[in-house]
């Protein structure tokens, strides 16, 4: 069931997805040799494949928390295919009744242009619902699309999760299911890696131990709602792939460009709505909570600078 949430007017501004900085609500997956962060450098690797591959390891937690949830349904491991077609963008000046792929040239209101908001051409993404997965992590992989790729780049929006409330007002806008604020228990495997032995396919080495930074004890957030004055909005390059920790709020998939994306999403289900997916719908009278996006007016394809 998904709960009204009373967003404010505001403007958010893109980010690059860094591993580093999206440490708090995840982690990041990409090729450490280009890699800048330093959490994708403290990674430990091993040759394979006849010494044709170098194997990193745990490059992302996948977790699966089931165990506190009110029914305690066990789950499974799920991959699952997702084509997410690109959003809509409305133009700056045009409000979310009227339509939102009219003509973008001179449409901007001049206080954005004195101000530097924007540059070239642009388009604007209302951040209008955010999700979460309270018992899992879940792990978006792109297909398809190439580092140097601008013509279509996705969009990674998430959400803080505020402490819990103490008001009936606003317990009452909480889902029912959500994570259990309790410690995990012992001997919760916290990686489907966490026991990763030489592989009887290939010729690797003994992997050692994991001890990478990236990956934490990546426990629930808790049963808070979004902390919507802390938003914050990546763009993502077309090698990088995300993992949302379980219980992280943010926005269902957002592609911004040309094409279609298509992902592999590796997360644990269990079949009980509230326990598998908890949303919270946005609702604001002006203009909400909003994403400016550089784009090409000819084709609508978004203008990244990495």
């Amino acid at each position: 069931m998904s709960k009204s949430l009373r967003a404010p007017s505001r403007r958010v501004a893109l980010e690059h997805l860094n591993p580093d900085t999206f440490a708090p609500f995840g982690s990041v997956i990409e090729n450490p040799l280009s890699s800048t962060s330093n959490l994708i450098h403290s990674l430990q690797s091993v040759q394979a494949n006849q010494g044709s591959a170098r194997r990193w390891l745990d490059v992302t937690n996948v977790t699966n928390f089931y165990s506190l949830s009110p029914t305690k349904k066990p789950s499974r491991l799920t991959v699952s295919l997702f084509v997410c077609s690109p959003r809509k963008l409305r133009v700056p000046n045009i409000s979310k009744s009227e339509d939102p792929i009219r003509a973008l040239p001179n449409a901007y209101p001049t206080s954005w242009a004195q101000s530097g908001i924007i540059n070239d051409e642009m388009g604007v993404f209302d951040i209008e619902i955010l999700e979460r997965h309270p018992y899992t992590s879940q792990t978006f992989i792109p297909m398809g699309l190439g580092k140097e790729n601008r013509s279509t780049q996705y969009l990674v929006v998430v959400a803080p999760t505020l402490p819990s409330s103490t008001s009936r007002k606003d317990s009452e806008k909480i889902p029912k299911a959500y994570p259990s604020p309790d410690p995990k228990p012992k001997g919760f495997a916290t990686s489907i890696f966490s026991r990763a032995r030489p592989s009887p396919y290939d010729n690797s080495q003994q992997p050692p131990s994991a001890t990478s930074s990236q990956l934490t004890d990546d426990k629930p957030k808790g049963p808070g709602l979004p902390d919507l004055n802390n938003i914050r909005v990546f763009i993502a390059r077309g090698n990088q792939a995300v993992t949302y920790g379980a219980g992280t709020w943010h926005s269902p998939m957002v592609v911004v460009g040309s094409e279609a994306v298509e992902f592999a999403v590796v997360q644990h289900v269990n079949g009980v709505p509230d326990e598998d997916c908890q949303e919270v719908i946005l609702t604001n009278d002006a203009e909400g909570l909003s994403v400016p996006v550089e784009v090409q007016s000819a084709s609508w394809m978004p203008k990244a600078r990495f």
